[in-house]
């Protein structure tokens, strides 16, 4: 299969936060991307207090997107949502917040 453009690779991506976007606006009043292109679609509450940091890559370099995440989300809890074709999707995040999480406060 050859290597995918960087068009494509846009694509692909924007399609996995779109549908990340739609799960999260489940039960919600119905969603709209954000006006500025830059910024990605809008979460609905609680999540719209966090910095998602979305990646759908074959070959994800984890500690790259933890710090893309972490320099992008300013003052937001953050959290990286990552997948590759053909496999599950999963959340990585500060031991922390998932601790914090787990314990409910």
């Amino acid at each position: 299969m050859p290597a995918r453009t960087g068009a494509g690779r846009r694509r692909k991506g924007r399609a996995f936060e779109l549908k990340i976007i739609k799960d999260l606006w489940e039960g919600h009043p119905p969603w709209k991307p954000n006006e500025s292109p830059d910024s990605g679609f809008r979460a609905p509450p609680p999540f719209d207090s966090w910095h998602l940091e979305m990646k759908n890559q074959e070959r994800l370099n984890i500690w790259a997107a933890l710090e893309q995440a972490e320099n992008d989300a300013g003052t937001k809890p953050r959290a990286v949502i990552f997948t590759r074709a053909r496999a599950g999707t999963y959340v990585a995040l500060s031991y922390e917040m998932w601790k914090r999480l787990v314990k409910g406060s």
